[in-house]
């Protein structure tokens, strides 16, 4: 038992302190926008943000490769304090291009990065002058995306928040029975005994970090939840767990059952974030 024990911890003490830990890691907020009915003249996008003094600008490459006359209009735009994020500046830094990008025979704009504003309202140039600015909408979504009618410059979000809160329980409570499962084959419990306990624990407290994640996603994102917020909220599920298991499970002593859960837990937690960390695959889960 204690050899075990000394086994998992160790195993999760190495994973974890191999990480190389940055806090530039994990996905990055982004708003893309969708252009339909695009103009067939030239124009540019641009995010509309709360700006006074930018600390960060185009570069004079950047500057020489655009329209000079389109390219002021975008900087000399000022309504209530709100700028052109690309083309004026930003605090903040944020990623992208005003020209957008063809795919799949659309113009896609994708702006990216922590100056991401939690309101999301763009502007457009065209060649022939028209400045058309749309209205402000509420990011719901950390990885938010939305299409762009041209003709009515207005923004409909195309993300659905309940596929993706139905994709995240999956990505948290598959790879959680897993972890866990395994170790308590580790522990010698008996599954036929203790299966429907542990199944059921799982769901619940998976349920709980779903509405956890509802709350903190659209601005915070999955890795600073993994990596601020849950620690605190896994000291809550562990004394849960304890607790359950300690009530419920049919075999072994009462602390072996509370030293599973906090071990379980550890390692499923440490896993999980991991992996949504480094592997991209497990991060696309939430776009």
């Amino acid at each position: 038992m204690k050899k075990i024990i000394l086994f998992v911890l160790t195993l999760t003490v190495v994973l974890l302190s191999a990480l190389p830990m940055s806090a530039d890691m994990g996905p990055k907020p982004s708003i893309t926008i969708y252009v339909e009915n695009a103009p067939d003249e030239t124009y540019y996008l641009d995010l509309l943000i709360e700006q006074e003094e930018p600390n960060n600008r185009m570069s004079q490459e950047e500057i020489d490769s655009y329209d000079p006359e389109m390219l002021a209009a975008l900087r000399d735009y000022n309504e209530n304090g709100l700028r052109a994020a690309l083309s004026y500046g930003s605090a903040v830094p944020i990623f992208g291009k005003i020209t957008g990008e063809q795919v799949d025979g659309k113009t896609v704009h994708t702006f990216s990065y922590f100056g991401i504003p939690d309101t999301v309202k763009v502007i457009a140039v065209t060649q022939s002058g028209d400045i058309y600015v749309s209205d402000s909408y509420e990011k719901t979504e950390y990885q938010a995306e939305y299409t762009l009618d041209f003709q009515t410059f207005s923004l409909v979000s195309t993300g659905n928040p309940f596929v993706r809160l139905i994709s995240q329980f999956a990505s948290t409570f598959i790879p959680t029975l897993i972890i866990e499962f395994l170790i308590l084959l580790l522990f010698g419990f008996s599954v036929k005994k203790n299966i429907i306990s542990f199944v059921s624990a799982n769901f619940a407290t998976q349920i709980f970090l779903t509405f956890i994640y509802a709350i903190y996603y659209p601005s915070a994102g999955v890795f600073f939840i993994n990596f601020a917020i849950l620690p605190i909220v896994e000291l809550l599920l562990i004394a849960v767990e304890s607790v359950v298991y300690c009530l419920t499970f049919k075999d072994k002593s009462k602390i072996k059952r509370v030293v599973y859960a906090v071990v379980a837990n550890l390692c499923s937690w440490i896993g999980y974030s991991a992996l949504t960390a480094f592997i991209p695959f497990v991060s696309d889960l939430w776009m």
